[in-house]
């Protein structure tokens, strides 16, 4: 991974190349494990992102096969979660916006329950496994939905020029992504249809969209913020010249 040492990627201390290194490997074989153990559900069920949720890769009893590929690929992420964090809670503060402490706990709830869920399958505790799952998926979307509002009304209203508009775009493509999803749902419960296999408003594809959104915001908004870390530590050893 470049010369950084790996004490300093375990630190979350990355410079850009860096991490875009850490990033690619990080989430390709998180996916790679991911679609391995939707490959052997297929062979058991037929796979849809219209009507397969992503609990039942993780299942033994739906997924004998591939489950464990599934839970290694939620374990992988949640570990590899860590560093990340440790670099947005360096990072962040940098930009002087008031939604950096709520993004960080938010963030850091969700590491824990995403690591649980390939520790508690569906069929060992149903309930359980429905609040790990809301608490990883809520614990990442929202500390993205709020730090997006945070930061726009930051850089806008209170003229915040650390904020780059490179790190405002992805939300931009966030907040539809995540109004439309709301109001998806909500319109499936009106009809009684919820969670309305087989439609663009099936719960199975949004989650998979939130899912799929949630790694692209950690991507699109921690590169920019890279630049910004390596810029300031740049000008820091300048002035002490």
């Amino acid at each position: 991974m470049d010369a950084t040492p790996i004490r300093a990627v375990l630190a979350g201390r990355f410079t850009p190349s860096a991490l875009r290194r850490y990033l690619l490997t990080m989430f390709s074989a998180t996916a790679a494990l991911v679609l391995v153990a939707g490959g052997f559900y297929s062979s058991r069920s037929t796979f849809s992102l219209l009507r397969t949720q992503i609990s039942p890769l993780g299942s033994p009893a739906d997924n004998p096969l591939g489950w464990p590929f599934f839970s290694f690929g939620v374990w992988l992420l949640s570990i590899a979660s860590i560093p990340l964090w440790r670099f947005y809670r360096r990072a962040l503060p940098v930009l002087q916006a008031r939604v950096s402490g709520v993004f960080l706990v938010l963030y850091l709830v969700a590491i824990p329950a995403v690591f649980t869920i390939g520790l508690v399958p569906p069929e060992l505790d149903i309930t359980a496994h429905r609040v790990l799952a809301a608490t990883a998926l809520g614990g990442f979307g929202l500390a993205f939905f709020f730090s997006g509002i945070g930061f726009i009304i930051s850089k806008y209203a209170r003229n915040n020029t650390r904020i780059p508009a490179a790190l405002i775009a992805p939300f931009i493509a966030y907040f539809p992504l995540i109004a439309i999803g709301i109001t998806s749902q909500v319109y499936a419960a009106s009809l009684g249809t919820f969670p309305a296999e087989d439609t663009w408003y099936a719960w199975a594809l949004w989650e998979w969209l939130l899912f799929s959104g949630i790694i692209a915001m950690c991507v699109f908004t921690s590169l920019p913020l890279a630049g910004i870390v390596q810029k300031r530590t740049t000008e820091g050893k300048s002035s002490n010249i």
